[in-house]
């Protein structure tokens, strides 16, 4: 889960000035490090007679090479993290990419990029989808844990990447189609998710929830309030 966490975080606009903060207090660190008559003489100054003694000369030598390490360690991490980026985007499979654009389009309540976005990932993947609850099912594959407490489960659950995607943009089309009031079309949607039992989604707060369930909830909303 842990993994999840930061690979979704590698992936947003705040990774990236993170990156670019790291990569800067590192520069700087290593700027302050420079001991001063060299740095003098880059920028043209004249040497300035200083008398020290050999105590503040070794205060100097400390203080200089503990902001080059940092500068160096601040600078590692922030290529790093510039290169984990690169990596994670080329990485990225389609299904996830177009889901996690539902998502966000949803919280900003862009229902209409929603409703685009989700409907492509289905279109795209909702055969493979069935195929894999349909085998599960005939396997008698046991609902996954909304709390996994082994590794193992929780592996299992993320190994349905693209049923766990099209689950959650059912899911998503039915939430957008409810803001904008079309009930009905947002109903089909969710009948649709309904049927995804072992769909599930990874709640930032900590914890999976199914799909399948939370549709049926709306469902049994929405059908009250007619």
């Amino acid at each position: 889960m842990e993994n999840e966490f930061f690979l979704s975080f590698l992936n947003t606009t705040s990774a990236f000035l993170t990156a670019i903060g790291v990569l800067l207090t590192g520069l700087a660190a290593l700027i302050k490090a420079i001991p001063k008559p060299i740095w003098n003489k880059f920028t043209f100054r004249r040497n300035v007679k200083n008398k020290k003694t050999h105590s503040e000369d070794s205060k100097m030598i400390k203080y200089n090479k503990w902001f080059l390490s940092a500068g160096i360690l601040f600078i590692i991490c922030g290529v790093t993290l510039f290169w984990l980026r690169a990596v994670y985007a080329q990485e990225v499979p389609l299904n996830q990419e177009l889901t996690s654009t539902a998502w966000k389009s949803l919280v900003e309540e862009k229902y209409d990029e929603a409703i685009l976005k989700a409907k492509e990932c289905i279109d795209k993947f909702v055969g493979q989808a069935e195929i894999s609850q349909e085998e599960l099912i005939e396997k008698n594959v046991p609902e996954p844990p909304t709390n996994p407490k082994s590794q193992k489960e929780i592996q299992e659950i993320h190994s349905r990447g693209l049923l766990n995607d099209v689950g959650a943009c059912y899911f998503i089309v039915g939430q957008s189609y409810e803001k904008l009031g079309k009930n009905e079309k947002a109903l089909e949607a969710y009948k649709e998710a309904k049927k995804l039992v072992h769909a599930m989604v990874w709640d930032p707060q900590g914890w999976f929830w199914n799909v399948s369930k939370a549709a049926a909830g709306r469902i049994r909303v929405i059908e009250k309030r007619k």
